[in-house]
């Protein structure tokens, strides 16, 4: 029974490790390029959104914080790691203070939520956060005017940090707007040296590939084969020569005369000449007219 429930239990164990990491993932909004709000939910006009754009400007400067304001339809996920989410991948706040403030409003749900750094923990606790909510959102937020309470907590949570900061609010007249158009001219002029970093290299890639292609399709021509010189073409034939003999081995023309010893009984006596043999009869002897090399015709 023990080992039946220690299996149940690493079985447990491992289906909540393979759970978590998917579930931990949440696709969050894209950020806007101001930065400080990103209205998705389209709740805030454009006058709302510089106010809060300036305000952040100057206690960024001044002591890295920023409080954040985002705005979504729906969030299809947890409000909760939904904020987690944005706060770490858009690293809100000072790395070293982490003061960070994210104010979260999904419109669809009908829920809102802010998260504050660990850097703040001490000034913003948990009850004190929920006390401002309370006071300045939910009765905007209640009755559809979600507007008015988000630049109302805004408000409140700056004015905290101004005192904590010893921020001078008069310093947003001291940001100069040749500044900012500096350091956007800056940053254009860093995009356009590194497309034209990438420009050059593509172009000297391009030409030594092509060149490389180039080498290789080249055929040479082949060199000629070599030249063979031939011996000259021997023809051989089978010449027959008549046997010459010698005087002494010459065949001599004989008559011979039978003359029977005894009578035959036949009253007459047969008489034959003899006739030389015919030469055809003799084969001569061969081993000078054998046969040696020869060739034909190259193909």
């Amino acid at each position: 029974m023990n080992k039946m429930f220690r299996k149940i239990w690493l079985f447990c164990a491992l289906l909540c490790i393979m759970v978590l990491p998917v579930s931990a993932y949440v696709e969050i909004v894209e950020q806007d390029d101001s930065y400080f709000v990103t209205d998705a939910a389209k709740v805030l006009d454009s006058s709302t959104e510089e106010y809060i754009v300036s305000k952040n400007q100057v206690l960024n400067a001044t002591a890295g914080a920023s409080i954040v304001i985002v705005t979504v339809d729906l969030l299809n996920a947890d409000i909760v790691d939904y904020a987690y989410s944005i706060f770490n991948e858009w690293e809100l706040g000072d790395a070293e203070l982490n003061n960070g403030i994210l104010l979260l409003v999904s419109k669809g749900d009908q829920d809102y939520y802010c998260m504050v750094g660990r850097g703040l923990e001490t000034i913003f606790p948990a009850d004190e956060l929920q006390q401002i909510l309370d006071d300045d959102l939910e009765p905007d937020f209640a009755s559809g005017n979600i507007q008015q309470g988000i630049r109302k907590v805004f408000d409140t949570l700056y004015q905290r940090c101004v005192h904590l900061y010893n921020v001078n609010e008069d310093a947003a007249s001291d940001i100069n707007p040749l500044d900012q158009v500096f350091n956007s001219v800056s940053t254009l002029f860093t995009i356009l040296q590194i497309a034209l970093m990438m420009f050059v290299v593509i172009t000297v890639l391009v030409v030594v590939l092509t060149t490389t292609a180039r080498r290789r399709v080249v055929h040479r021509p082949a060199p000629p084969p070599p030249l063979v010189i031939l011996p000259p073409r021997r023809t051989s034939s089978w010449v027959h020569h008549r046997p010459s003999y010698p005087a002494s081995h010459r065949p001599v023309n004989r008559t011979v005369v039978h003359t029977p010893s005894r009578s035959s009984g036949f009253g007459s006596t047969a008489h034959r000449s003899s006739t030389p043999r015919s030469s055809s009869s003799f084969r001569p002897r061969t081993g000078g007219s054998s046969r040696g090399a020869g060739a034909g015709r190259r193909r």
